[in-house]
């Protein structure tokens, strides 16, 4: 349109030349704007999207799933509105921050341990107390529930680890002893029965 417009008209011409405004008033009625940049509003929203509630604190997660139902609509917005776009990037950053995931259940660990303390040590081989104790230190206490299936598998390690201590062979010193003081008795001393039980 505005490549369109002649301006040699003269006086006798201004209905053609009023008539520009109008043609240009609907081509810039008819332009189409272009989208916003939702790049990052998309990939924060599938983020949201992909949260496995029993995961986190109720609180915490209601707050990101209201912040992401806030953004509906998103696609209607234009470019010339792309600071709306960006309050919202902004809300969803500050709930995906707040959430707060509950930690690991570590309790079939703790009670593995519990019971591998309470065994006597000195009945078992060191060998054995140290798989126990390796697999016990190498459990990572800072994990989250997302991480489960790892604290498990540690739980698993200090379970195989317990279910194969090997005990110490048993002291025979007093035994050997006694046998020892048996076979110097003058069995023609004695009766045969007794010698027999012994």
């Amino acid at each position: 349109v505005l490549t369109n417009i002649n301006y040699e008209l003269d006086a006798s011409q201004q209905e053609t030349v009023d008539n520009y405004v109008a043609l240009i008033e609907q081509a810039i009625e008819d332009l189409e704007e272009l989208p916003a940049d939702y790049t990052e509003l998309e990939a924060l929203l599938s983020q949201i999207d992909a949260l496995v509630e029993e995961y986190y604190y109720p609180e915490t997660y209601q707050a990101a799933k209201t912040a992401a139902a806030e953004c509906a609509g998103y696609k209607e917005i234009g470019i010339t509105r792309q600071s709306e776009i960006d309050e919202m990037v902004i809300s969803l950053r500050t709930a995906i921050n707040g959430l707060v995931m509950y930690d690991a259940d570590y309790s079939v660990i703790d009670a593995y341990i519990d019971e591998f303390n309470k065994l006597d040590h000195t009945q078992i081989s060191q060998s054995s107390l140290d798989r126990v104790t390796n697999a016990i230190n190498n459990v990572n206490r800072e994990l989250k529930i997302d991480r489960q299936s790892d604290v498990d598998d540690y739980a698993l390690a200090i379970r195989v680890a317990i279910d194969s201590l090997a005990y110490n062979a048993a002291d025979y010193t007093q035994v050997t002893l006694a046998v020892e003081k048996a076979n110097k008795v003058k069995r023609e001393n004695y009766t045969a029965e007794s010698i027999a039980a012994l």
